[in-house]
Parts: C-alpha cells; structure tokens; sequence
C-alpha cells in the first residue's frame, strides 16, 4: 500500500480508484485500488458520512480532523480490511520515533553492540536513515532534523555520537 502523501487519484470508477504514485528517485506507476463503495472528502472538517464513521469508533479516533488510519490505508479501529480511507478525510498514524528506535537498535546488534546505548559514526546514521527513509518517505523532514541533532551532539567532531535510546522513548 502507497504513503499517502505520495499517492494522487488520477481517476474514480464505480468500483475501482485510480492512483499515480511516485518513489524517491521521481518515477511515476499507475495503480488500481478496488473499492466496493467511495466517499470522497475534501476539506478542514468532516463531512457527514466521515463524522459517523468516527463516532462509531470513539475510542480509537481521537483526531478531529480526520478518520486515523495504519500506513496501509486502513480506518483504525474497524474490521481489518473493511474500511480504508484515503485523501483529505484522513490521516496516516505512525509512531515514527519507535520505528527510528527500532531500526537503530538492529543496527547495533547487527554490529555486536549493546542495543540500548549506540555509538554511531555519521556515515552510519545516514545508512539507517536511508533504510527509514525507504520504509517510511514521509519522515524526510524528521530525518533532516535528526541530521542537525547529529551534529549539534558531535560536540567534539569527531564524527561519533553516543545515543542512550532509552531517552528518546515515549517523545
């Protein structure tokens, strides 16, 4: 299923909808996503149909704004694969610091080191930020500030920083 920010509806049938989706290096594939009933919403606040959708999910949608769904287009709290949403009527729910975390975390085991406490060289954040960046291409701004804090933390320059995770839980 596509990042929602990077997919564009290029056209909708009775059962189907049309998207165009373009990957990092700027290449554009056509996709065909099935749908057995499409509501389109545009807009700052929910229309009707999306309000009553939410409602009927009060303890899993808390944005106001829009139906919460998984990164595969899913509407959080209805039957997997029931529901998708899909435009302005929603939004894309990720954890992303404990995905960074994570992947962070494999990086270090990979290299034999103790997953709580990292030693990263630069060049060794920019790989895992390239693999992050691939799972998840709307962290690119995150990770541009990552860079910065990189930088800001190499106070001796050496090109290494030492990160203890557990302080980055729960941000």
């Amino acid at each position: 299923m596509p990042n929602a920010s990077s997919a564009r509806v290029s056209k909708v049938e009775k059962d189907n909808i049309h998207y165009r989706l373009k990957d990092d290096e700027g290449k554009i594939t056509e996709h065909v996503l099935p749908a057995g009933l499409i509501v389109w919403s545009t807009g700052v606040t929910l229309n009707a149909i999306t309000q009553k959708v939410k409602d009927q999910l009060p303890t899993v949608q808390k944005n106001r704004n829009a139906l919460e769904t998984d990164s595969h287009l899913r509407v959080l709290g209805s039957p997997l694969g029931d529901v998708y949403a899909v435009g302005d009527c929603s939004t894309v729910q990720n954890n992303l610091t404990e995905h960074i975390i994570e992947f962070l975390k494999t990086a270090d085991v990979a290299k034999g080191n103790d997953p709580e406490e990292t030693d990263l060289t630069f060049q060794e954040w920019r790989k895992v930020a390239q693999t992050i960046r691939r799972r998840f291409p709307q962290a690119a701004n995150h990770l541009k500030r990552l860079d910065n804090m990189f930088y800001e933390n190499d106070r001796d320059h050496s090109g290494t920083v030492s990160l203890y995770l557990s302080d980055y839980r729960d941000t």
